[in-house]
């Protein structure tokens, strides 16, 4: 939570997540979207879609079955994020996702 305040809580947003926020023992850091907060924050740092795909690969073992889900999680972000740059990104890595199938990967 980026706050809890009374008429002001709201969800920290991926941007403003550090790295420490998103290591293996925080509660978030080892989850899926824990994950993607990480390779949202790689695109956001002009990284390579194909290198944010192969580290989301490396990190997650069940890669091909969460793909969807992680799909989904990326659509969510993409329709509900305030940031513009933060939906750019979700969208871009959500349509390589999409297409990792069709293009046999």
């Amino acid at each position: 939570m980026g706050s809890i305040k009374a008429n002001g809580a709201h969800l920290t947003p991926i941007a403003k997540f550090e790295s420490r926020d998103l290591t293996d023992s925080t509660e978030i850091g080892a989850t899926w979207l824990g994950q993607l907060a990480i390779g949202l924050q790689q695109l956001l740092s002009d990284v390579d879609p194909q290198q944010v795909i192969r580290f989301l690969q490396e990190e997650l073992p069940d890669f091909m079955e969460a793909r969807p889900c992680l799909i989904d999680i990326l659509n969510f972000i993409e329709k509900r994020s305030l940031e513009p740059q933060v939906r750019a990104v979700a969208e871009t890595l959500g349509a390589r996702l999409k297409n990792m199938r069709a293009l046999g990967q």
